[in-house]
């Protein structure tokens, strides 16, 4: 009975360790380059944009919550087959990025596929911790004398992180973007039983395809 006992105890442990093989993470953009705007003569200040990535084996998906506050997916496990619009999927395995056009509601929904090039990263030796996390950085300089600072952590070895901020060894926790003024940070991270797949009803289609296709409507 003991050795029985035993053996349910790891193959629970097991099982549950097998359901949580995802991960969910909100990011929360930081810093003062928002700025205070005039509508209708009257003052309003421009909240914080909060994202969330959903991942699993090989794919991820990253969208933006409604009125940076609203989650449209909150009760599901399960991401791909129902979109949002300008939400971003990525699939490591090909190493090929789908920007998401789905408006109008009820129209036909489009991915507009994406290959990504390996940037010159520059690694930096410092080092800083999120969320109990220990990160490396990554910089990129840009002909125009942009940079862009990526903090990852190999901790969770799954190249994704936030809109195409994809291909390190690790999880993306936070980055800098000096040419749109975009700084986000990773603010919760939850491990779960995330399943992201590709979509059943989009179209996928080049961005030249997109164009022509947006012309002729």
């Amino acid at each position: 009975m003991r050795v029985i006992l035993v053996f349910l105890f790891f193959s629970c442990q097991l099982s549950s360790a097998l359901a949580q093989k995802g991960y969910s993470v909100i990011y929360t953009s930081i810093g003062d380059q928002f700025v205070t705007i005039t509508v209708d003569r009257k003052s309003v200040e421009i909240p914080p944009i909060v994202n969330r990535l959903v991942f699993s084996d090989s794919m991820s998906f990253c969208y933006r919550l409604e009125d940076n506050v609203k989650d449209p997916l909150r009760k599901s496990n399960n991401f791909g087959n129902k979109l949002v619009h300008n939400a971003m999927l990525y699939n490591s395995n090909e190493n090929l990025g789908y920007a998401v056009e789905a408006w109008p509601p009820g129209k036909q929904e489009y991915l507009i596929r994406q290959e990504y090039q390996n940037e010159n990263w520059q690694f930096v030796s410092e080092t800083k911790e999120i969320l109990g996390y220990s990160c490396r950085g990554a910089l990129l300089v840009s002909e125009k004398n942009d940079s862009t600072l990526v903090w990852f952590t190999d901790s969770i070895p799954k190249p994704f992180g936030p809109g195409k901020f994809f291909g390190f060894s690790g999880l993306v926790l936070e980055f800098q973007n000096q040419y749109s003024k975009t700084h986000m940070k990773a603010t919760t991270i939850e491990a779960g039983n995330f399943q992201v797949v590709m979509p059943k009803s989009a179209m996928i289609v080049s961005q030249e395809e997109y164009k022509t296709i947006m012309q002729n409507q």
